[in-house]
């Protein structure tokens, strides 16, 4: 999994702000799946539905200060972003689960308005994936989506 250039420059400015206890948990690439665009707002009538979805040169990474948890991502359009910075409540739900070299972490992240976020990490040694998923519900656009994507676990 190649990680660009400039979120490489951000994630390590993002270490340097961060107190020396802040560890990266996993890593993960472009994201696959599938959405859900409820009528109303920018999608008009006859248009709302499934549709194959995806985030092709987005990344998520988990990091852990403690007990608190942050996800960082990077969208579509290459903005980053952090939950925690943007004013949301990122709760891990159950802790981290380890298993014989395997790891399971679920992390419901909830934002200010109508929108919230799931994040099933799941590794396999130093390989894994995530499952992801948001819901949001606003004057614009409505939809929920979940997507895959491949990580690596540090």
């Amino acid at each position: 999994m190649g990680v660009r250039f400039g979120f490489l420059v951000f994630v390590i400015a993002l270490f340097i702000t961060q107190a020396a206890t802040a560890k990266t948990i996993a890593v993960c690439g472009a994201s696959s799946g599938m959405s859900y665009n409820i009528q109303g707002g920018l999608i008009q009538p006859g248009k709302s539905g499934w549709e194959k979805d995806g985030i092709s040169n987005g990344l998520v990474m988990l990091i852990q200060d403690g007990k608190v948890f942050d996800i960082i991502s990077q969208d579509a359009t290459g903005g980053t972003r952090s939950a925690k910075a943007d004013g949301a409540l990122v709760m891990p739900i159950g802790g981290l689960k380890f298993k014989k070299g395997e790891l399971t972490v679920l992390v419901v992240v909830i934002y200010k308005g109508a929108t919230s976020e799931h994040y099933l990490f799941r590794s396999h040694g130093t390989k894994g994936e995530l499952l992801w998923g948001q819901l949001k519900m606003n004057a614009l656009v409505s939809k929920g989506f979940l997507f895959r994507s491949e990580c690596q676990f540090y």
